[in-house]
């Protein structure tokens, strides 16, 4: 996934250069601000927001996937998962022999385009030992952040902090590239995340949303008048010292 931040015609161009006049920035130096503000976004809002949130939820969706055999209430089904047998009981499969690799297939195959496993009919209940649910759900947790860290060559660009739970799970860490031509406002500023899911998850609708965020920020008047403020306090620090 690719968040390329340039300026796409002359309405926009104007924008930038009026708000950076406002503010005594070069229209480059706004840019590359702004960049940093959504960076900032970026890993914010990329799920989850907190690894507990996720953790919850990876606990939730197991269990519309999978119960353990042990503690089945029939009685007749619990001794048959006990003695190894395999079979379908209607809407509940009786596989005590099911593995780790096995019920992650299960549950990719069941994803939907945002990556989550969602409480539907026609979906097969299975009957797993339990010890294999306890390892297949940290097995699965252990990824948690590995999406969102994969901002993380932009975040260390835009000095935004990446939280530690997310830099754990870092695999791909991402690009930046700041090709921006500060003579003739030409090329951009690239933030990409390598994560091989990245473009499903996080393209469209999403992408759109945050960026949207940043030029309202700028047309609304907000950013200047935060600007402002930062530039007083920092003239007011200089003061003191």
């Amino acid at each position: 996934m690719i968040a390329e931040f340039y300026l796409p015609d002359a309405q926009v161009e104007r924008l930038f250069r009026n708000v950076a006049e406002a503010t005594k920035q070069s229209t480059p130096e706004l840019m590359r601000d702004v960049m940093k503000l959504w960076v900032a976004d970026l890993v914010r809002q990329t799920y989850p927001k907190t690894k507990a949130q996720m953790a919850k939820r990876i606990v939730t969706e197991t269990e519309y996937l999978f119960v353990p055999g042990e503690q089945l209430q029939n009685e007749s089904l619990r001794a048959a998962f006990k003695r190894g047998a395999e079979f379908n009981a209607g809407a509940l499969q009786i596989a005590p022999n099911e593995t780790e690799s096995e019920m992650l297939a299960v549950r990719n195959r069941v994803r939907n385009r945002r990556g989550r496993v969602t409480k539907r009919p026609g979906v097969t209940i299975k009957a797993v030992k339990q010890g294999v649910i306890k390892r297949h759900v940290r097995a699965v947790q252990s990824h948690i952040g590995r999406l969102k860290a994969g901002w993380s060559k932009a975040a260390a660009w835009a000095k935004t902090a990446m939280p530690a739970w997310a830099a754990s799970a870092a695999k791909e860490v991402g690009e930046f590239r700041d090709e921006l031509n500060v003579s003739d406002l030409s090329g951009g500023l690239v933030a990409e995340n390598s994560v091989p899911y990245a473009d499903k998850r996080l393209k469209g609708q999403f992408m759109y949303f945050i960026l949207s965020k940043r030029i309202t920020d700028l047309t609304s008047g907000h950013y200047r008048m935060r600007w402002e403020k930062r530039m007083k306090r920092e003239f007011e620090s200089r003061k003191i010292t």
